[in-house]
């Protein structure tokens, strides 16, 4: 991704494996970037991004690994609670939730609702 490609008001998702708390095990994090403004005027050009909430921080590249969508199901719990969506946070067994906003979401929904018509005429 580059600067270029930004507007102010996007949203960028950090996803990477991190330590589940005291252990060797792995989980997935997901972290929101909020692009607050572009700069590509101004020499060398840079955005204001504000990652996971904190004060707006200038960058002259967008960081490696950030995203305009994170991955379908994160493993974000260790025992028991399965893969999530980091966008509705519904369960990967349950499906996204009916507003879920994630792009796959957005085709499945799609995708039944053209079977639907298809089995309906």
């Amino acid at each position: 991704m580059r600067l270029d490609q930004l507007e102010p008001g996007m949203t960028l998702y950090d996803v990477h494996s991190e330590r589940a708390g005291n252990t060797t095990m792995r989980v997935e994090g997901c972290w929101m970037a909020q692009v607050v403004s572009v700069h590509l005027s101004a020499s060398p050009p840079y955005a204001m991004l504000a990652w996971n909430h904190n004060p707006a921080r200038k960058h002259f590249v967008v960081p490696k690994g950030w995203k305009l969508w994170p991955k379908e199901w994160l493993r974000q719990e260790l025992f028991g609670g399965g893969r999530s969506c980091a966008i509705c946070h519904g369960k990967e067994s349950a499906g996204h939730g009916a507003t879920c906003r994630h792009p796959r979401a957005i085709r499945a929904r799609e995708k039944a609702a053209k079977a639907a018509m298809r089995g309906a005429s």
